[in-house]
Formats: structure tokens, C-alpha cells, sequence
């Protein structure tokens, strides 16, 4: 039993290696960044970073006195940094965040969003979107209490606050795993990473579920420590958060499966038992009443057979390319079942067509830099959609901006040397499970997850942006094991 748990666990860290591997030399042939930014940005940021290791690994007294002014500067600065930025990137949202945040809007004046009919038919193909709007039209009924007007500043205040959160979360997963000099490195990746104080603007499904892959793993990790009895509550509290992240972005959920199968490849057996039924029972019978609530307030079901899409357009979408011009599924059948069938075979079709004319290499390829390359998050997709002022910051994060160029190929150099340290963690879990990425799985399970389920998905550069805090985790542990010369203080969370 103990060998199939090591080879299975292997197993995670070779699968990460591959795909990290052919990320990497995606980013390296597609990337479209000026040479003389891109791979010095790059080299500083592996090369810095151990260096920075090597020194707050020599002096732990240090970087454990450190530790909590660092966190609390950041849990009190950065919030002060981008709520303000994000009211100068102020905007007017429109297509799919314009229906979501007129929608709140709409919903906590007259507890329906369904009154205005280009919005209603919009809900109508994107039901998904509406859990955001439920969460934002929870905000704005308090500014309505207020007697308040300030719905962007209300939602850049929340979706600041729990970015921060998650940064904060992140760093002591760090902590916990590999001791306080790692984790300051880790608050130095965070600090330098431009995106992390425009995102508050961005308060779309991206940015508003960055929290839960994060939290989800640091209260993982917190109940490893606690006692059967503590741990029930733990659960219970992830279950819910998995939910909500679920309902938000489908996507959270994948790091609560790295996390029950890191249970049961590890035979944590009572962990197991727990987590598993748990989350199952959240997320069936919660998705299922939030769906009769819809059914039976906002939705009418035969309208909603009539114009909603099925998931396999975004599949459809995730292999078009070049001359295949299909936009969604709407104009190709008359309603959800028949779009579902047509588009099945949409996807035969198109896969059998990358096989036959030998493009899958480069279609991956490039599919793989768009969406595992780009460390600019794709908030670029929306900070410049008829935005409200006219500042200095927006000729860096606009995609017309005269620095966007520079701006774009810093946070891209950056992310590509944490592929590479993170890939390096994933050799050293390989080589031994008692490292320290080689203890936690769980980690590079999750990011395996993300990959495989964004290749097959539609090809966007911000869907990858809720699990990059997960990929700077994975990149700083990396960093450890591939620094054998440095001595810093191990923990095993």
C-alpha cells in the first residue's frame, strides 16, 4: 500500500513536470514580448529570489521577528494601494460584466434582475454569471441602506479586501509548509507583481474567486494540525466554501479534488471520510436549491431550454482556431438540447480536423502561452472598456498604453520564472516525497488539475488567474528544494 501511495504521488509531480515543461517552451516560442525585457526579467526573478532565500535563510531569527509587521503591512497598505488605483481605472462596464454589475444594481432596487429584456435574455444563455451578481447585489443593498450611489467603489472595496485576504492566506501556506524566511519570500513575489494592485477594478469572476482556491489549502493545511473533533468544523467551513467558489467559478472546485484525492493517495482515511461527504452534500443539495430559487423566482424553464448554451460551447471554443469562424452555439440549433447535440459533434469534427492537418502541436503550444503565460492576469480584458478618467497608470495596464508593452513583458518574465522554479519542485518531489514539495502534492495536484481542465476549455488569459497565487506557492517551494545550500526552518503542515 505504501509503495502505490508513493508511485501515485510521484505520479502527480512527473504529470506536473511534462505539462510545466511544455508550458515553458510555450511561452519561450510564442511569447511576443521585447527580448531585452522578457528573459532578464525572467533570470532576475529566479536568480533574486534565491539569493533572498540564501539571506533570510541565514538569519531565521530575523525573518520570524519580521514576519507579522510584514503580513500586517501588507493586510493594511496594499488595500489602501489599489482601491484607490482601482477608482482611477474606474470604467463602464458593458457584455458580460456590464450585465452582472447593472444587474446587481438592478436586483437591489427591485429584488428581480430579469426587468430590462436585453439583460433577461442575456441571463438567459449565461445563467453562470448569476451567482456573481447575487454576491454584488448583497453589497449594494448595503450602499442602498446607506442612501449611497457608489456601487464601483462598494465592489472595488470587497473585491480588494478579499484579494488581499488571499495574498495573506497564501503567504502562511508558506509559512506552515516551509518556515518564515520561504514566506517572506513569497510576500516579496506578491509585492512585485503589478496585477496584484490594479485587480481591485476587476471585480469579475476571476478576480472575485481568487480567495477560495487559497483558503480551501490553508484550512487544509490548518486542519492536519487539529484534532478529529476540530477538524469536522474545518470541513464543514470548506464545504461551504467550495460551494460558493463553485457557484462563482466552476473552476474552484478543482482544488478541493487535489485536495480529497491528496487524502486518499496518503490514506488520511478519517480526513477523507469527512471532506469527501461533506463537500458532496454542499455542493449537490446547494447547487440544486440555488438552482430551483432561480427556477422558481427569475427564470422561466421553457425560455431557459430555449436560449441557454451548453457546456460543450466552451469546449467547441477551446479547440476553434484560425479559419474556424463559430463565435457560441446559439445560431446553430433552436434550442439547449439540440445546441448539445450539434455541438458534440462540432468537437469530433474539429478534433478529428487538428489531427488530419498536424496542428495540434502549435495549436497547444500557443494555446498553452495565451493561457498559462500571459502575468498581466488579463485584467488588460477589461480596464480599458470605456474607462472614466484619464490617468497616468492607464498607459501601463491598457493594452493601447505607450508602457504596456514593458508592463506586459515585466509580469510575463516573472511568471515564467515561477513555472520554472515550480517545475523544479516537481524534479525534487520526484527524486524524494520527504522534500518539501515532495510532502505536499496536493499543491502541484491542484495546478494539474487547472491545466488539463484550460486546455480543453476556451482559450482566455484571465481563466488561469484565480490559482496564480497557487502557482507563486508552488514556484517559492520549488525555490527550497532547489537551494540545498540554504538553511532555513522546515515545517511540515
Amino acid at each position: 500500500m505504501k509503495r502505490l501511495s508513493n508511485g501515485l504521488q510521484k505520479t502527480v509531480f512527473v504529470i506536473f513536470a511534462l505539462l510545466s515543461a511544455m508550458i515553458i517552451v510555450s511561452i519561450v516560442a510564442f511569447n511576443r514580448h521585447p527580448a531585452w525585457i522578457f528573459y532578464p526579467v525572467c533570470a532576475a526573478t529566479v536568480a533574486g529570489l534565491f539569493f533572498l532565500l540564501r539571506f533570510l535563510g541565514r538569519h531565521e531569527t530575523f525573518a520570524k521577528r519580521a514576519f507579522p509587521f510584514v503580513l500586517l503591512g501588507i493586510a493594511v497598505l496594499l488595500p489602501l494601494i489599489q482601491i484607490p488605483v482601482g477608482m482611477l481605472l474606474e470604467f463602464d462596464p458593458h457584455s458580460d460584466f456590464g450585465n452582472v454589475f447593472y444587474g446587481a444594481q438592478a436586483w437591489a432596487q427591485d429584488y428581480t434582475f430579469m426587468l430590462d429584456a436585453d439583460r433577461a435574455f442575456y441571463f438567459y444563455n449565461f445563467p453562470n454569471n448569476v451567482p456573481l451578481m447575487a454576491l454584488l447585489t448583497g453589497v449594494f443593498q448595503w450602499v442602498n441602506k446607506l442612501d449611497g450611489d457608489q456601487y464601483f467603489l462598494a465592489a472595488v472595496i470587497v473585491n480588494s479586501l478579499l484579494a488581499t485576504l488571499s495574498i495573506i492566506l497564501c503567504i502562511d501556506i508558506v509559512r506552515r509548509i516551509a518556515g518564515h524566511a520561504v514566506a517572506l519570500v513569497a510576500a516579496v513575489v506578491f509585492l512585485v507583481l503589478p496585477p496584484y494592485y490594479v485587480l481591485g477594478a476587476v471585480f469579475y469572476t476571476d478576480a472575485m474567486t481568487f480567495i477560495y482556491p487559497a483558503a480551501l489549502l490553508w484550512l487544509y493545511l490548518v486542519a492536519r494540525k487539529c484534532k478529529w473533533w476540530l477538524k469536522l468544523p474545518i470541513y464543514v467551513i470548506m464545504a461551504g466554501l467550495a460551494l460558493i467558489g463553485f457557484e462563482i467559478k466552476a473552476t474552484v472546485v478543482i482544488m478541493l479534488i487535489a485536495l480529497i484525492l491528496t487524502d486518499l493517495i496518503q490514506g488520511r482515511w478519517l480526513s477523507l471520510g469527512m471532506l469527501l461527504p461533506l463537500s458532496l452534500a454542499a455542493i449537490l443539495i446547494g447547487s440544486s436549491m440555488w438552482n430551483q430559487y432561480l427556477l422558481d423566482q427569475h427564470f422561466e424553464p421553457d425560455e431557459l431550454e430555449l436560449h441557454n448554451l451548453p457546456t460543450v460551447n466552451w469546449l467547441v471554443q477551446g479547440i476553434a482556431w484560425r479559419d474556424d469562424s463559430i463565435g457560441n452555439l446559439y445560431h446553430f440549433a433552436p434550442n439547449r438540447t439540440e445546441r448539445d447535440k450539434v455541438g458534440w459533434q462540432m468537437l469530433r469534427e474539429l478534433y478529428a480536423k487538428r489531427f488530419m492537418k498536424g496542428e495540434m502541436p502549435e495549436f497547444y503550444g500557443r494555446k498553452m502561452e495565451v493561457d498559462f503565460g500571459r502575468g498581466t492576469m488579463g485584467l488588460d480584458d477589461f480596464l480599458d472598456d470605456r474607462p472614466w478618467n484619464d490617468v497616468w497608470i492607464q498607459q501601463y495596464v491598457f493594452y493601447s498604453g505607450e508602457h504596456y508593452k514593458g508592463y506586459n513583458a515585466y509580469c510575463c518574465g516573472v511568471m515564467l520564472g515561477l513555472w520554472i522554479l515550480a517545475l523544479g519542485g516537481a524534479v525534487a518531489g520526484v527524486r524524494d516525497l520527504g522534500s518539501t514539495s515532495g510532502q505536499h502534492p496536493e499543491i502541484w495536484m491542484g495546478l494539474v488539475g487547472i491545466i488539463l481542465f484550460l486546455l480543453a476549455w476556451e482559450m482566455r488569459d484571465r481563466y488561469f488567474s484565480n490559482y496564480f497565487s497557487i502557482l507563486i506557492v508552488a514556484g517559492v517551494l520549488g525555490l527550497t528544494t532547489c537551494a540545498p545550500w540554504v538553511h532555513w526552518e522546515k515545517k511540515t503542515a
